[in-house]
C-alpha cells in the first residue's frame, strides 16, 4: 500500500479536478456528445464513484474520532488506577 503526503494527494486531486472540469466544458460544446449514452453512463459511474469516496471519508473520520476517544478513555483509565 502505498502512503501520499498530503501535498501529493492535493495535487493529484487539483489534476483530476482540472481533468474534469475540461471534459464538461468540451461535453457542453458539443451537444451530442452530451447527449450520447456512453457519456451520460460516465457521469453516472463519477456521480456513484464521488458518493463512494466521500462515504469512505466519513468512514475513516469517524474511525479517527472513536481511535482518539479510546486512547483518551484509557489515559485517563490508567491515570486513575496510578493514583489509587
Amino acid at each position: 500500500m502505498n502512503t501520499y503526503s498530503v501535498e501529493e494527494a492535493a495535487n493529484a486531486n487539483n489534476q483530476l479536478t482540472d481533468a474534469l472540469k475540461f471534459l464538461f466544458t468540451v461535453a457542453e460544446n458539443y451537444p451530442d456528445l452530451k447527449a450520447s449514452q456512453n457519456f451520460q453512463d460516465l457521469q453516472m459511474q463519477l456521480s456513484e464513484t464521488e458518493i463512494k469516496l466521500r462515504m469512505f471519508v466519513n468512514f475513516i473520520m469517524i474511525l479517527y474520532c472513536c481511535i482518539i476517544i479510546n486512547v483518551n478513555v484509557s489515559i485517563k483509565h490508567n491515570c486513575f488506577i496510578v493514583q489509587l
